[in-house]
């Protein structure tokens, strides 16, 4: 059995000449947060779309559950989503809304329902109608709505999108519980990259409907790593002395030495350069986060 849950290959939606998405290539592993990074208007809600069957390619294809488009039967019984804003009856309660869709999928097991109400957080919500739930709980009822049927896999687009600092941890925590409890596979898109940083296992960079990039949550943090950057006047005999120091992880990029594993020791590292009689022009500590990270790519592509 594949370790994937989803595979596409070449997914492209065209309107008329304009493509939302081009040619998409990417793998999500079974149990996986992947983050799908793009600014608005990237193709982020196109290529979910298409995943849910609520929007049908222009060509390419893809793998979900082990079945492939278009003969996705199963599949779509197995993938529960929230995209856009979520379908709330305002005068029903959360347990009522989730009822509804529950006898649409023959049950309304009330265990059930009550079990999915607790999972994201509404289980006292009583009979309060859901018109009157604040943003973060019409999200999280949204949610609720996509549990419906124990889907294996869940899309959700942007759904921290507008919510306040309490609403987004709300949303962040509901969807750590379902991955770990459940084994749920989540795609998630969102521009706020510094959330998307705290949940995900995996990401795919989408910008102008391309996918620029993907890469695992250690390959990320390889790369947007902490360094300390030192720019000297003679940087083989800096080698030298920091080599004497026992710090060896050193790169000479663009005239300036890159030191890892020695954020603490940059003080002594001065001290040793300046006895050694290598004069330091700057001593910094810096490192690169997701949305700096995101915006060099798009400026390199």
């Amino acid at each position: 059995m594949s370790e994937y849950i989803l595979k596409t290959q070449a997914l492209t939606k065209r309107y008329g000449s304009f493509a939302a998405n081009d040619s998409i290539s990417l793998t999500i592993r079974k149990g996986a947060i992947y983050g799908l990074v793009g600014r608005n208007g990237a193709g982020k809600t196109t290529f979910m779309k298409m995943i849910c069957s609520l929007s049908k390619p222009t060509s390419g294809s893809f793998e979900l559950c082990g079945e492939t488009y278009p003969q996705l039967r199963r599949a779509r019984t197995k993938i529960g989503n929230l995209i856009e804003a979520p379908g709330i009856y305002a005068g029903m309660s959360a347990y009522d809304n989730l009822k509804a869709k529950a006898k649409l999928y023959g049950t309304d097991d009330r265990k059930k329902i009550e079990a999915i109400l607790e999972t994201v957080g509404l289980a006292n919500t009583g009979s309060k109608h859901a018109g009157s739930f604040s943003l973060g709980m019409r999200q999280r009822l949204g949610i609720g709505l996509a549990l419906i049927g124990e889907p294996e896999v869940l899309v959700l687009d942007e759904p921290i999108n507008g919510l306040d600092p309490t609403g987004v941890a709300e949303i962040r925590e509901t969807i750590k519980r379902l991955n770990t409890e459940r084994g749920m596979t989540v795609l998630i898109s969102s521009h706020i990259l510094s959330e998307l940083a705290k949940l995900s296992t995996d990401y795919g960079f989408i910008d102008k409907g391309c996918l620029i990039k993907e890469l695992s949550e250690q390959q990320l943090l390889d790369d947007c790593a902490e360094f300390v950057r030192l720019n000297v006047n003679d940087r083989q005999a800096a080698q030298g002395v920091l080599r004497r120091l026992g710090i060896t992880e050193i790169t000479d990029e663009n005239g300036q030495l890159h030191l890892t594993d020695c954020m603490e020791r940059t003080d002594e590292i001065t001290e040793a350069l300046v006895k050694g009689g290598i004069r330091v022009y700057e001593i910094a500590k810096q490192g690169i986060d997701l949305e700096s990270y995101y915006l060099e790519l798009i400026g390199k592509e």
